[in-house]
């Protein structure tokens, strides 16, 4: 949280803007990568899933086919 300060330069006003700007960039970045890297780990969970039953799928046909 930015306090606001007293007595302070157009410089010193301007920095402490561009701080506060750059600060929300950053947390809105890192929410940005947190909720595709949740979004891949879901893709990554139903494709393991998907992997999984076409595995099971195909020694079922193969099994089947066994005399």
């Amino acid at each position: 949280m930015i306090r606001p300060v007293m007595n302070c330069s157009r410089q010193e006003e301007s920095d402490l803007f561009m701080l506060a700007i750059s600060k929300m960039v950053g947390a809105e970045m890192v929410f940005r990568l947190s909720a595709t890297a949740n979004l891949l780990q879901s893709l990554n969970e139903r494709l393991q899933l998907v992997g999984f039953v076409v595995c099971l799928a195909g020694l079922s046909v193969y099994f089947s086919s066994q005399p």
